[in-house]
């Protein structure tokens, strides 16, 4: 199973008060969040976390211990807080194209993306659960997954959900119609 989270934060007091999480401690949100992630995600699994995985003001070590508590095979797409990124990361970059799912991975949203005109989706984080929604696009941090990772089969869910909520643009509409707009992406 493929998995995707975002924005963890671990170590990261103030993000308690920025974000209104539910904790009274970063020890019980980094626990709450390495219990949520370990509930779902299974040995073999593969997850990408969609950037600020940790407070860059932590340790090595201590990012390493958070990071070696964590199931699955764990893929970094980097974030505007990550600074200490550890070689123990399968992968990092700062943008990944999932070709069989057609998902473009980055830390941040984007207007356009990768064959974003022929139904490719969009995953992200960095915006906390508050940013409009938008067609073919889905927040991924765990502030707005109720603090656990998402699947891929929940998260092109939820896309259909919001697309079906969100009204197309008039250029959205226009390139569905002329593919030919599209030819170079």
């Amino acid at each position: 199973m493929i998995w995707f989270t975002g924005d963890l934060h671990v170590g990261h007091f103030n993000i308690l008060k920025y974000c209104k999480r539910p904790f009274n401690t970063v020890q019980e949100m980094d626990e709450c969040l390495i219990s949520n992630w370990n509930e779902v995600v299974k040995r073999g699994d593969v997850v990408y976390v969609l950037g600020d995985f940790a407070y860059w003001k932590l340790s090595d070590d201590e990012i390493k211990n958070i990071y070696d508590n964590l199931t699955g095979q764990k893929f970094l797409i980097r974030g505007n807080h990550d600074r200490r990124v550890g070689n123990y990361w399968l992968d990092v970059k700062d943008t990944h194209w999932l070709k069989k799912e057609r998902i473009f991975l980055s830390h941040y949203s984007h207007r356009v993306w990768r064959n974003s005109c022929h139904s490719s989706k969009n995953l992200f984080g960095h915006s906390h659960g508050q940013l409009e929604e938008r067609f073919n696009q889905l927040d991924v941090g765990i502030d707005n997954c109720d603090y656990y990772p998402i699947n891929v089969d929940d998260a092109m869910f939820r896309i259909e959900e919001i697309n079906g909520r969100v009204e197309l643009s008039e250029e959205i509409q226009k390139m569905e119609k002329d593919e030919r707009t599209c030819k170079n992406s």
